[in-house]
């Protein structure tokens, strides 16, 4: 064992010694150079391995700080079999150890985190160790910094007499005045040592356990000799039970109300937690409130302002690879029927991918990850956010990989062999180190991600010189070397821990500002203080708290990357206790300390200031659409969301002539149809229709009020469908309702039979000869979706009678394939309505009509989407008609392009009947290949196990090996080049420009859209709104907005404005909004699938 790890050892060495030869941002340090000789080395005994201990590779932490006082941060590093060490930088990259000397003695088993903090306030740094593992080994460390012997600072070990041993299975700590009583109290952060099989998903939260449970710890000390700290969790509303596989603990201020909260990462069963803080000594647990959906194997978080903009964002890694072949080796994702059971235990929205919260400052974020690109970096540990090119904007760096593939799919298997796991259960005959040496071991690269700006992220590790690859686990940054950038420390399992010098002042130039903060009373390092930079109009901030990462801490020493920026105007701090500073035309590029004895004003929260154009007015219509309980992934394996939720249908007119629009909300099958007539007094009341009960059974997904009868009232069109429903079911025809004139509406027998799963209606006189047309279209057949389905252009006999002459109008009927919206509108002002379709996997369709003979099918180039609605209206006020068109936002799992689109395959593949939809798409190493795992797919098709056996012989197959020629045969292809929301700009002509909307028009499904002047300034503006809920685990909810407004600039440019500062809030799942006219004016309604319907006042 030892000669592998020596030759493992020495490759690996080399490997870094190979890359740092590169021209890269940061160069690995040999120990040789550094004089940090240490390998956190993972020695599997018989009782003590991965079998019997589930956390075996999770690794050791760094914290790195002065612990000396002479201006260098020092390092501390964590061993879990071994001695952890303590090396005082001697400046130059070269380090003592002084672990010995210094007093670091009576290491226990297991060492996992570590933390720098002055604990006692004494000015001196000191040293808190998490320990776990053995049941009979434990409690923590804290060792006080009593001051210099010879140079050499000397540490007593007083955590049993302090009241902070614990004793519990410990991963981190992090020291903060949570009550800002000017000490330093503890949140201990443990990790549950119950086995996951004995839980049964039972939901254990409220029930407090003395070693799994988290605690915070309360400062209650008399003065810096006399430690003594009090266990307040259960007062404090701390969670503290044993379902609490607690990872990470991140403390900010999220909510800018400058105290501190509380992240804490929790591992693949348990929820994560928020803790918000309350001011009197309690937090509020607000995560749900918050967050729509978290990581699900939360591990290493930090929190940061990622965008610049004053809030603390919070970004939590996970175990999602990005690359097919250890995706489709080592992952499983939850079965949705799992996934719903653990919802409905208390257990949150998870799902495997790293998540970075994006803070809105209304209290309430939008998960953006997948947009940023930041989603899947493998087995992650230590994440950190930092500027790490001084370029001025914060970057992202994660160590990744673990020693063992402990969930290598082909060893699983092995491992579920019935010999095999008797041999497990029979202590005598197992032989861990047998199946130890089973699985597989390979290092993974670390990932390094540039902030390219508005929110978008590249991995640019190779190029910086911090790949690997290898098994990392707790980082550390600091400035070792003072030169004005921050270099980084990895804690490696099996290999030299990691010193990284950073070269940005060297090579990029960059300019810079560091800040040091003396603070007052027991919290000299200023904890938890604010410093924010203003230059430029642009504003940069950094909150003082070294807690970060993965079992690790920072250097306290705060660095401000500058760029290219000259000057700078002026730098705030705001202190723990309300004191600020501010200090005008700092010099760049030197060492600023900051005292709280100089800060003469006093921070009061001031709330940004309002112009309300919104206010909820929910008030004055009662209804909820409850959806219904079919699951379409139990019968369409290989779908990745439901094609059955959705409705509701929505319509507005004006039905009983009274000047006042009225409502219809469709609801789901097997709720009642409802028709809402409004008062006077603005109020909706339900208005019976005796007909509306006889189609119960219909799921309605859109409708729309026309005349059809050219009687001069408004008669009501519904469209019916479902993917509940199977192909021709009498549920899924569509209904025509005649209005009588005073809002009584009966059904008509005068309407073609069709039984479609339809999507969209639209009236308009398309022939203009005097009567109201229809066109009808359809999403997909029941059962089959990626399969061309039919539509119905419905031409109007003038007396409500309808004749179904599609092919006859529209000769290349065949090129409009899976519709989702559609809207009549005389886009080349000929006088006559052309046609605009929305399309899933598909192209922007204009159909431009011909004088009412005929309709011209025109896709528009390069805009195959997953288009969700049109909405059509003069945006840029130039007399022609432009239109906004809602897509799937680019917060989702597809990566596309022109150059490498998505793809959908469709067809019965192996001629059971049933037809399977293949989704293909480009991958982070540059193939494409299917998003499918083995297992889902040999559901599907169970030839596909027989054709491979293993797994690994199944990854990095594409489409083309996975099926012949002969089963390719005959499938409907469809693409997806793009999944922005955008604007087209009618030019004339026929011919449309595309312009990008927004950053925040892309973090979710936009399915309904608004177009109008809401601000009163005469220049058009932009509401939307969306999200989809009901997808599978792998691909999650799609839940990142919470309605937006984007203010018309004029010349075609949007900005978007914070929901806060205008009223809005659109909670849920939006399937459709229009804007109504009512007793107090104009105002919006939204209709959402499963939830109540909203109503908006307009202000203006």
């Amino acid at each position: 064992m030892k000669l592998q790890f020596s030759v493992f050892a020495v490759l690996l060495v080399f490997t870094f010694s190979c890359d740092s030869k590169k021209d890269t941002l940061f160069e690995e340090i040999s120990a040789d150079q550094t004089g940090i000789d240490f390998v956190n080395r993972s020695l599997e005994k018989k009782e003590f391995n991965i079998f019997n201990y589930r956390n075996f590779y999770n690794g050791g932490g760094v914290a790195i700080g002065d612990i000396n006082q002479d201006g260098l941060a020092d390092v501390f590093v964590t061993s879990n079999f071994e001695d952890n060490k303590l090396y005082l930088n001697k400046g130059d990259f070269k380090f003592q150890d002084i672990t010995k000397e210094a007093g670091i003695v009576g290491k226990k088993f297991w060492s996992t985190g570590v933390t720098f903090a002055d604990v006692n306030g004494d000015g001196n740094m000191d040293i808190y160790v998490c320990n776990s593992g053995s049941r009979d080994e434990r409690g923590n460390q804290l060792y006080i910094n009593t001051g210099l012997k010879n140079g050499i600072p000397q540490f007593k070990e007083v955590a049993k007499e302090s009241g902070l041993a614990d004793g519990g299975f410990s991963t981190h700590a992090a020291f903060f005045d949570y009550d800002r009583d000017g000490d330093l109290d503890m949140y201990l952060l443990n990790n549950s040592f119950t086995p996951i099989d004995k839980l049964g998903y039972m939901n254990l939260r409220e029930t407090r356990d003395a070693l799994g449970g988290d605690k915070l710890f309360r400062n209650d000390s008399p003065d810096a000799t006399h430690l003594k700290f009090t266990d307040v969790s259960e007062s404090a509303g701390i969670y503290g039970s044993l379902i609490g596989f607690g990872l990470g603990i991140t403390i900010g201020d999220v909510n800018n109300d400058n105290w501190p909260d509380i992240y804490i990462s929790n591992d693949f069963y348990e929820r994560d937690y928020l803790y918000i803080n309350q001011k009197n000594g309690t937090f509020k647990e607000d995560l749900v409130n918050q967050m729509p959906h978290i990581s699900l194997s939360s591990m290493g978080a930090d929190i940061a302002d990622i965008n610049d903009d004053g809030k603390l964002d919070i970004f939590v890694t996970d175990m999602l690879p990005g690359d097919d072949y250890r995706l489709k080796t080592t992952s499983i994702f939850e079965g949705h029927n799992l996934v719903k059971l653990k919802e409905e235990r208390g257990f949150w929205h998870q799902y495997m991918r790293n998540n970075l919260h994006l803070n809105n400052g209304d209290d309430t974020f939008s998960e953006i990850g997948q947009f940023s690109g930041v989603h899947a970096t493998d087995w992650s540990w230590g994440a950190l956010i930092f500027d790490m090119d001084n370029d001025g904007s914060k970057d992202i760096f994660v160590a990744n990989g673990i020693a063992k593939d402990l969930t290598d799919q082909d060893f699983v298997d092995f491992l579920a062999d019935r010999s095999n796991m008797q041999q497990m259960l029979n202590g005598k005959k197992f032989d861990y180190k047998e199946f130890v040496d089973k699985i597989s071991s390979v290092p993974i690269p670390n990932y390094a991600f540039k902030n390219q700006g508005n929110l978008k992220f590249k991995n640019v590790v190779e190029d910086w010189g911090l790949k690997g690859p290898g098994f990392s686990n707790g980082s550390a940054y600091g400035d070792l070397d003072n030169d004005g950038d921050l270099d980084l420390i990895v804690n490696n399992v099996n290999s030299p821990l990691s010193v990284f010098k950073n070269k940005t002042t060297e090579k990029l130039n960059n300019h810079y500002l560091t800040v040091s903060l003396k603070g007052e009373g027991k919290n000299l390092n200023g904890i938890g203080a604010k410093v924010t930079l203003y230059s430029n109009g642009q504003l940069k901030y950094l909150q003082q708290m070294p807690n970060r990462g993965f079992q690790s801490s920072c250097d306290l020493k705060m660095v401000f990357g500058l760029g290219n920026l000259p000057k700078i105007d002026s730098l705030q701090v705001i202190w723990p206790n309300d004191k600020m500073q501010i200090i005008q035309k700092p010099k760049i590029n030197s060492n600023l300390t900051l005292d709280i004895k100089n800060a003469t004003l006093v921070w009061k929260k001031t709330l940004p200031k309002t112009d309300l154009l919104f206010v909820d007015d929910s008030k004055v219509l009662d209804y909820k659409h409850v959806e219904s309980p079919f699951t379409d992934f139990d019968r369409d394996i290989l779908i990745k969301q439901k094609l059955s939720t959705q409705g509701p249908a929505l319509a507005t007119g004006d039905v009983n002539g009274d000047g006042l629009d009225d409502v219809y909300l469709g609801g789901a099958a097997g709720q009642d149809k409802k028709l809402f007539v409004q008062s006077k007094a603005g109020m909706f009341m339900e208005s019976k229709q005796a007909d509306f009960s006889l189609d119960k059974t219909t799921e309605n997904t859109d409708a729309v009020f026309f005349d059809a009868d050219g009687d001069k009232d408004l008669d009501l069109y519904v469209v019916t469908g479902s993917n509940e429903f199977i192909e021709n079911a009498s549920e899924l025809h569509d209904l025509l309702y005649i209005n009588d004139g005073k809002g009584k509406f009966s059904r008509s027998l005068n309407l073609p039979q069709l039984y479609e799963n339809g999507a969209s209606v639209s009236a308009g006189d398309f022939d203009k000869d005097g009567d109201v047309d229809l066109f009808v279209a359809s999403r997909m057949i029941s059962g089959k979706y990626g399969m061309t389905p039919s539509h119905n252009l419905l031409v109007n006999d003038g007396h409500g009678g309808f004749k179904n002459l599609p092919k006859r109008y529209i000769p290349d009927l065949a090129k409009i394939g899976m519709v989702t919206d559609t809207q009549f509108a005389d886009v080349n002002g000929d006088g006559y309505l052309d046609l605009l379709i929305a399309q899933d996997w598909g192209p922007i369709l204009v159909l431009e009509n011909k004088r009412g003979r005929t309709f011209d099918v025109q896709p528009l180039e390069g805009s195959e989407g997953l288009w969700k609605t049109i909405e059509v209206a003069d945006i840029d006020q130039d007399g022609d008609l432009d239109f906004v068109a809602g897509n799937q936002g680019e917060n989702c799992k597809l990566q596309v392009s022109n150059e490498h689109p998505a793809q959908l395959l469709a067809k019965d593949l192996d001629q059971n009947g049933i037809v399977e939809q293949i989704i293909s798409c480009y991958t982070e190493d540059g193939n494409t290949y299917p998003m499918v795992l083995k297992g889902e797919l040999q559901r599907a098709v169970p030839s596909i196990k027989k054709k491979f056996i293993k797994y690994k012989d199944y990854a990095k197959k594409t489409v083309e090996e996975l099926f012949t020629e002969d089963q390719r045969e005959g499938a409907e292809i469809r693409e997806v080049k793009t999944l922005q929301t955008v604007l087209y700009v009618n030019q004339g002509k026929m011919k449309f420009t595309s312009q990008v909307l927004p950053t925040e028009a892309q973090f979710a499904p936009m399915n309904a859209i608004v177009v109008q002047d809401f601000d009163g300034d005469k220049v058009q503006d932009i509401l939307l709104a969306g999200n989809f809920f009901d997808s599978l685990p792998e691909w999650g909810r799609f839940d990142g907005t919470y309605g937006l407004f984007l203010k018309g600039l004029g010349k075609n440019q949007f900005k978007s404005i914070s929901n806060s500062t205008i009223g809005l809030r659109i909670n849920g799942q939006a399937r459709a909004m229009k804007i109504f006219k009512t007793a107090k004016g104009k105002e919006i309604i939204v209709a959402k699938n499963n939830e109540n319907a909203q109503v908006i006042k307009l202000k203006k």
